[in-house]
């Protein structure tokens, strides 16, 4: 038997992700241990996604790790990672996707053409911005950043009128609470969990 240590943010959906890279391993015969990284997106919660530059703000700490020899496998949302690799790196693998759509979560349950003329929806992705501000321009869109389960808080202490999260997080986290789903353009890879290796 083989053991692995695979590389993970620790956020809860991070978590939640790498323990199914970790239990598809271990049905193989091996055990795993995960190891929690702490990114630059992690670290700095009050810019906006789009102020890293691309360069992967969760996950490049995670690459350097695996670089200097440090673990195994990494485990990301696909969604994250950019579509150059460092040289030396390889996607290994990528569990069956998701779901791969944007919800829409409010307070009431409401549909996106319901909120209140002037609400506030809260989302860190310049993508989903976009769209909002497309379907509703009346509509305030704010940065929220942050793991699901503090933005949720933020919605429900009223910071928000409404958020924008992925489905497949709400799902893998057992979270329920009243969403609508939204037509909109996904991002890339929403809802796949790949695992990245040395080469």
């Amino acid at each position: 038997m083989t053991r692995f240590d695979l590389l993970t943010r620790s956020s809860p959906l991070a978590m939640a992700q790498a323990r199914m890279w970790k239990d598809r391993i271990e049905s193989l015969g091996h055990s795993v241990r995960l190891l929690d990284v702490s990114t630059h997106g992690d670290r700095d919660r009050r810019r906006h996604l789009a102020c890293f530059g691309g360069f992967g703000a969760f996950v490049k700490a995670l690459e350097d790790r695996l670089l200097s020899g440090q673990g195994h496998g990494a485990v990301h949302s696909l969604k994250d990672v950019p579509s150059v690799q460092p040289d030396g790196l390889v996607i290994a693998g990528v569990l069956e996707r998701g779901p791969r759509g944007d919800v829409l979560v409010t307070r009431e349950g409401l549909l996106l053409e319901e909120l209140p003329e002037g609400a506030s929806v809260g989302t860190s992705s310049l993508r989903r911005t976009a769209q909002i501000l497309r379907a509703r321009r009346d509509l305030k869109v704010l940065c929220c950043r942050g793991n699901v389960h503090s933005r949720l808080r933020k919605l429900e202490d009223g910071h928000f009128d409404a958020i924008i999260l992925a489905k497949a997080g709400l799902e893998r986290l057992g979270i329920k609470v009243p969403f609508r789903e939204l037509p909109f353009i996904t991002s890339p890879a929403q809802g796949a969990v790949a695992l990245e290796a040395r080469e």
